[in-house]
């Protein structure tokens, strides 16, 4: 069973000399990021990720570098103040090689909270993190890292071999969290008539039950 932590308390489980793998956009755990930018203690913090969704003030910190695998606007904005990124061209098929090639000692994503049968659904994304995450967690020099909040959908994948999830036995540490996914600006406005006309014809390739 995973301990249970704040997001403070699993920050300060990092090394100042550590390294990070963290998973593209809405699989970033928001408050442990949050958590881990009022750190300034790096010497060398190593993070592997993909277009950044969560503002923190961790990668402005000397010390730490940030290696990703695609380019978003908060991706790119570190760059153009001078926060040691690096872009490493990747596709999508590539990300999981990458990241298991790089076997950060944490891995950290956020979920849903656990169900009656101790399953975390990874939500709204897992895609080539999945398998490094299950590797962290079986790994007992590693720490598997999960954020777990009620706001996030709860997901599914394809039958018992196919699971869109991570048991609790798996997880090192717990952070109980209230965190929202991010939302892209704009969200709030009205839809058009285009943008329902568009809608409508999606909903048609849409059978009761399935995962969107």
């Amino acid at each position: 069973m995973p301990v249970e932590l704040t997001a403070e308390q699993a920050a300060a489980r990092l090394r100042s000399v550590d390294t990070l793998g963290i998973p593209l956009g809405p699989g970033q755990p928001p408050a442990f990021l949050r958590a881990l930018g009022e750190r300034d203690d790096w010497t060398d913090l190593r993070v592997y990720g993909a277009l950044l969704a969560v503002l923190t003030e961790l990668f402005n910190h000397k010390g730490v570098h940030y290696l990703s695998g695609f380019y978003g606007p908060l991706d790119r904005a570190l760059r153009d103040s001078g926060a040691d990124v690096e872009f490493l061209p990747a596709d999508f098929r590539r990300f999981g090689p990458l990241l298991r090639r790089q076997a950060p000692r944490v891995v950290a994503t956020v979920a849903t909270p656990p169900d009656a049968d101790g399953w975390c659904s990874l939500s709204l994304h897992a895609g080539g993190t999945i398998d490094e995450l299950h590797r962290a967690g079986a790994d007992p020099d590693r720490l598997l890292i999960v954020e777990a909040s009620d706001a996030f959908p709860r997901t599914y994948g394809l039958g018992e071999d196919n699971r869109h999830a991570l048991h609790v036995d798996e997880i090192d540490i717990l952070v109980h969290s209230s965190e929202a996914p991010p939302a892209l600006p704009g969200g709030d406005a009205p839809p058009s008539e285009i943008d329902r006309a568009i809608a409508q014809n999606a909903v048609g390739y849409m059978p009761s039950g399935v995962t969107l």
